[in-house]
């Protein structure tokens, strides 16, 4: 019996004890419960924690419950509703000032913008045309003065040039043949007034007291083979003249517009060395028919009949020493110009 008591006794405080356990675990669970939905309330509700009926509010609660609450705390303190709601207020009166973009802020810049782009390239394409066209006036005058100059070049080395030198020995060695018979004759004069190059004219007196002028068409039969020693200046004068007449012939055609008389003076001096050419073959032959000449003719050649058209045409120094300075004058201009 005293067993059996004593095990009833046992099944007894256990039961108390298990009954004990399991109000401690619901209590503990609507705790939580209520802790949890307070979170869910407002501030003020959830400073007043409602308990239900016949739970107990433990007096100490964990340091982990306390820990949390602080920060849940402030969270919904940084979350504040009132303080969102402010925030979004400000966004709203921000995006409600904000006024839509004008036709001024938004297409008249693109528009100022596509304008000057335009203006620049119609600018750039003016001045770009001008540009060319310029080079090309430029280029265009350029290549005409070229040829021009060219022209001028060889009007001066073919035609101008070769004639004005020959001229100038062929009266150098008429000169120095003026000399030698000046010396040997008194047959023969200077006339100070002359129309030579030099301002003399040599003169010849056909008759006593008669002077004329000294032509060697007319008169070299007086004196070439006389024994005065000129016959060699008439053989190379008359050589020099066979090289202006071929010079002629070949480029009288680059003859000047200027020299309008140039063509004629040509045609003139050509005709001058036809007869010069024959009168001195006579002369030669007569020579030839002296005693102690060359092997000849028995009889003399009989003297041409010379007119005093066909002597040599002065005028020819003047055009072609004209032509050849106003040529030398005109490649020099374009040379400093070209140079500048």
């Amino acid at each position: 019996m005293r067993n059996a008591d004593a095990t009833a006794k046992r099944s007894a405080r256990r039961a108390a004890c298990f009954k004990t356990f399991a109000r401690s675990t619901l209590a503990l669970a609507v705790a939580c419960s209520a802790f949890w939905c307070a979170n869910a309330q407002s501030p003020q509700s959830r400073k007043n924690p409602v308990q239900p009926p016949g739970s107990r509010t433990p007096s100490n609660p964990p340091p982990e419950l306390t820990a949390i609450e602080g920060r849940l705390a402030a969270i919904e303190q940084t979350l504040n509703r009132t303080s969102i709601d402010a925030r979004l207020a400000d966004i709203r009166d921000a995006v409600d000032k904000l006024k839509p973009p004008s036709f001024l802020t938004t297409i008249l810049p693109s528009g100022i913008a596509a304008l000057a782009g335009l203006l620049g390239v119609l600018a750039g394409g003016l001045l770009n045309g001008r540009l060319q066209k310029a080079l090309s006036d430029k280029q265009a005058k350029l290549q005409i003065g070229s040829a021009v100059i060219d022209w001028k070049l060889k009007q001066l080395s073919l035609l101008y040039g070769p004639l004005r030198a020959l001229l100038g020995q062929s009266f150098g060695l008429y000169r120095e043949m003026n000399t030698i018979l000046l010396t040997r004759t008194d047959k023969f004069r200077y006339n100070p007034t002359g129309t030579d190059p030099d301002k003399k004219e040599f003169e010849v007196e056909t008759s006593p007291g008669n002077w004329t002028r000294f032509r060697t068409v007319i008169h070299i039969l007086e004196v070439y083979g006389k024994g005065f020693g000129v016959d060699t200046y008439f053989d190379e004068i008359v050589s020099i003249g066979s090289q202006m007449v071929k010079i002629i012939q070949e480029h009288a055609g680059y003859a000047r517009p200027e020299e309008k008389d140039l063509m004629g003076v040509f045609g003139k001096y050509l005709a001058h060395y036809a007869v010069l050419k024959a009168v001195h073959e006579a002369a030669k032959a007569n020579v030839a028919g002296q005693p102690g000449g060359t092997a000849g003719p028995a009889t003399p050649t009989p003297p041409l009949q010379v007119n005093v058209s066909a002597a040599f045409p002065e005028v020819i120094h003047t055009l072609i020493n004209q032509g050849f300075d106003a040529l030398a004058s005109d490649i020099e201009q374009w040379h400093q110009k070209a140079v500048a």
